[in-house]
Order: C-alpha cells, then structure tokens, then sequence
C-alpha cells in the first residue's frame, strides 16, 4: 500500500464517516429524550425542584452525550479490528518515502526538575538504528530545573560519565516544562531538524528514534508522532499495582482507540515520548506555547496551521505511575490547572476553526471532562434528594423523572464496558481490566471535593503553577493521611448527612440502592484505603528497560 501524493490527510474521508454517523445517532437518541422530558415537565409534573433536576440531567446529557457515542463507535470499530487495531500506524510505515530524513539532526531533550531518574535518562543514550549500530543522529541533552544540590550533582555526575550535555537556564522564562523547552529551542534548537521530548520518568526502546522518524519520512503534512506509553514495568507497590491496567508489555488496549483516531486526524499530543518537525516549531515562532498543557496547545497549533498528528503504538515507552496516591491526586489536580487554562485559552479558536463539528467537540470535552463530570454527579446528587424535601411524604417516587436518571447511569454503564472489551481484543486479562478500571476510577473519585475546590479557586483567580509529581515513595503515616484528605473526607461526610437526611424526610430509604448513592459509599471507603496501599511493597519488582 503506497499513498500518491504523501500526505496524511487522505484518511480523513474515513474519519468523516464515523464523525457524521456518530453525530446522527446522537441526534436520534436525544430527540425522544428531550421530547418525553419536556413532556413530563409541562403535563404531569410542574414541581419546582423536578424541573429543575430535569433541565440540569438533559443540559449534562447533551454535553456527555456526543462524545460518549463518539468513543463507543470508535471503540466497536477497534474490537471489529481485533488485532488490526493495533497495526495501522506499523503498516504505514510501508508507504513509499517522499523524502530521505537519514543525516536529520534530532535532538532528544530530557527534561527535569527534581525528579532525575538515572535509568530512564540512560535509555535516551543506547538508541540504535535498524542494523543494531548506534544511532549517530541524535544529541543528548538535560534540561534540568532543579533547585535541589541533591539532584543538581547527581544530573552532574551523570552528564560527567556518559558524555551528556547538561542545559540549565536559571531565572529565565516561566517555571514550567514548556519555559525550559523554549529555553533551549531558543538558544539551540535552530540547528536540529526533529525534538524528541522525554519526561523524567519516560524510558524509551533502543530503536525508538529510527521508528519514529519514519512517520516524517513517508508524509509531508505530518508536523507531530506520538509514541506509545506503556505504564508497566516499573510498578514498586500495591497502589501502583491495583491501578494498571495491563500488567503485559506486548499490548496495550488503551492503544486502540488511539490508533482509529489516526483516522480521524484528531490525536492530541500528550507531551513526552513525541517528536517535533523543525518546521512546525519554526512556522509557530521558534517556541511551543507557554502553558502547562503546552502539549494539547501545540496540537491545535499544528492543526491551524495544516500540519498533522500521528499517533503510533510502534515506538514504544513507558512511564511510572505516581508511587502513592498523593503523588496521583497532586499530578491531577496539575493536569485539571492545565485542562482549565487549555479550555479557557482555546475555546474561541477552536469554536471559530475550520475543524469539523466533532473535532471541535472532542477537544472541548477533553478539555472539560472531568470538570462536568464532578459538577454532574455533586449536582445530580443534591437535585435528586432536593426532590425528597420538595414533595409530599412517601410520593418522591411519582415525581421522579426517571427517563433522565435511567439514561445517565446507561451512559456511565457503557463507559466503563469499554475497557474491558479492548481487554478481550488484545488478549489481556479481563477481570484485571474490569478491577482496575473500577479502582483506579475510584482513586480519582476519592478526592472529587479537591477537585471541585480546584475549579472553585481557578474561577476565582487562583494563579496556576506547574507541580512536579513526586517520583519517590514514602511511608504514609496517619498524620499524611489526615493532612491530605481532610477536606475530602469532611465533603463526603456532609454529602451522606444530606442523602440519609433526605430520605428519612420524605421516607423513601429504596433511594439508597441508586447507582449514585453506591459511588458516594464507595468513594468515601476509597479514602482510607488507597492512601496505604503504597506501604505494600511487591515481592517482585518489575525491572526497568
């Protein structure tokens, strides 16, 4: 298979197919929703508080709804593929090049701040090419922010042994990735033709560079290649452990919607184990934007200005979770700040851009999604059980408009079905999958008041700073404990007064066997337990690359 005139743009006929059949079901299924809502609100039930739930569940439901079915399409579509999921982006590898990019200059920044990991930086220098020999194209650099004389000497030290240059900048730029990117780009970036940027933690296959670069070979619009991202191999305790998952390094299922995007031509860079054309950071002024999610930013960027995105599961990394749950709450409530100066910087220039109407929508929503999803639940929460104060005793159940809560927990059951099924394509384990999807939902739900109190403060002003997520694990005592999940605790605590409150008002207790109210329970147990399973070493620690 060989494509004529070297761009990846031709795919995008498939991809519109998917977005418009999406876009009518979505049409169809929302039509009759909204039409017997409506109904029920004008005919039967005027209640203030019923409406009010009504309007507020059809609001989420066309916000969610859409993307939603947008995923689960893709997703039938990579479970019909089976294993042809996972070989798009290696099969275009065979395309005929339009140009040789064999004597290109790559510079491979790994960048870091307090966080350095000898063995992840390592692998950045034993790339080889396809015959086994080394890799000569590539320079090898850290870009290192620490403030710490700990790091600082052991960075130092490495650089000293392995022939490594070492790029500090001082004061100079935002204290973010993206400034001591820009940083170098500035001051040297101008005499390499590709970026390959490497998180701290991101160790990459001895080949990754020479796969990569195949991409830019065979398509001239193509301006960004995202790798894969494994995150296996380094897990050191049971936190880590319970939420990964595919505990096999040879597939990955979270790959395979990834890889049906390519058709879509909608795949957001992530910001690590990626590489950058010279001529894309060049067309956008010699810098990438200054943001913490400069990696969703730099992809609508691209977009705007006519160059593609691809992404590949054949130039493989991995990554570390974060060893405790602190270390995961602190690294989302960085990516929330990021998702929240994204959405507040982009929504205009994304709303007013030539992309189709679901590529604008899936970026909106990527942007935002776990913003609705907390305000959706705390709201729906509280709406519900307003109902029971609102409405004669022991009649809640006749006012309950339940075509809106019946839909909204359909929703939520066929997110979650999704993972599993990728599970079966790529022969991982299935009740692994369901466990893990379930549990690491269940870390992220834990702490949904800090989140809520994040939005809250961003709305507010609050001045967004970038966060290094803690690398090593400590021993989490009591005392950490209630230091970092107060307030949660003392949310959920007021949450379930309210639900028990409301149901013995109006004497409806078989309200406490809805899906929402289980989360509530489950979320508040989730608390006291995932914060200690960090204290569980694994007997068998998984070795590195």
């Amino acid at each position: 298979m060989q494509t004529e005139d070297f761009s990846f743009k031709k795919f995008q006929r498939k991809g519109i197919i998917v977005g418009w059949l999406s876009l009518f079901i979505y049409v169809a299924v929302l039509v009759p929703i909204y039409y017997f809502s409506i109904l029920i609100i004008i005919k039967n039930i005027n209640q203030w508080s019923v409406v009010t739930y009504t309007v507020f569940s059809l609001v989420t439901q066309t916000l969610f709804f859409y993307p939603g079915i947008f995923c689960l399409i893709t997703t039938i579509i990579s479970i019909i593929l089976g294993k042809k999921s996972f070989k798009f982006s290696t099969s275009i590898c065979s395309f005929k090049k339009f140009r040789d990019l064999s004597n290109c200059k790559i510079a491979i920044l790994y960048v870091t701040k307090d966080d350095f990991i000898k063995e992840a930086a390592k692998t950045m220098l034993k790339q080889k090419d396809f015959d086994g020999s080394k890799y000569k194209n590539a320079s090898c650099f850290v870009l290192d922010d620490s403030q710490t004389t700990k790091y600082k000497e052991e960075i130092d030290r490495f650089a000293k042994e392995n022939n490594c240059k070492v790029i500090r900048r001082g004061s100079v730029g935002p204290r973010m990735k993206c400034g001591n990117i820009n940083f170098f780009i500035k001051n040297f970036g101008k005499n390499y033709d590709f970026y390959v940027i490497l998180d701290s933690d991101t160790y990459i296959e001895e080949n990754w560079c020479c796969k990569i670069i195949q991409y830019f070979e065979r398509f001239k619009d193509v301006g960004i290649v995202q790798g894969i991202n494994y995150i296996t191999d380094h897990n050191q305790n049971l936190f880590q452990d319970l939420i990964t998952p595919n505990n096999k390094k040879d597939k990955c299922f979270w790959a395979m919607n990834d890889e049906v995007n390519n058709l879509l031509l909608m795949t957001p860079c992530t910001g690590h184990a990626c590489m950058w054309s010279k001529p894309l950071i060049k067309q956008n002024g010699w810098k990438i934007p200054e943001f913490i999610s400069e990696d969703w930013s730099l992809f609508i960027d691209a977009k705007k200005m006519k160059y593609e995105s691809i992404f590949t599961s054949n130039c493989i990394a991995t990554e570390q979770l974060p060893p405790n749950y602190y270390a995961f709450k602190k690294r989302h409530l960085r990516w929330e700040d990021g998702a929240f100066q994204f959405f507040h910087t982009y929504f205009f220039k994304i709303l007013f851009s030539g992309f189709h109407f679901w590529q604008k929508w899936y970026m909106l929503n990527l942007s935002t999604n776990i913003f609705l999803t907390v305000l959706n639940f705390y709201l729906g929460v509280i709406l519900m059980y307003l109902i029971m104060f609102t409405v004669p005793v022991g009649t809640a159940y006749l006012c309950f408009p339940y075509l809106c809560f019946v839909i909204n927990i359909v929703l939520y059951c066929l997110q979650l079905v999704t993972v599993p099924s990728k599970a079966v394509v790529s022969k991982q384990s299935i009740s692994r999958a369901f466990f893990t999807s379930f549990a690491s939902g269940f870390v992220i739900t834990s702490f949904m008041p800090s989140l809520l109190l994040e939005y809250f403060l961003l709305l507010f002003g609050k001045k967004i700073k970038f966060k290094v997520t803690i690398k090593e694990n400590k021993k989490i005592t009591f005392t950490d404990f209630i230091k970092g999940s107060w307030f949660d605790i003392l949310i959920w605590i007021g949450l379930l007064i309210y639900v028990f409150w409301a149901c013995a008002y109006a004497g409806t207790w078989y309200f406490l066997l809805n899906p929402q109210w289980i989360i509530v329970i489950l979320s508040f147990i989730s608390i006291f337990i995932f914060p200690f399973l960090s204290n569980i070493k694994l007997k068998k620690t998984k070795n590195s690359n």
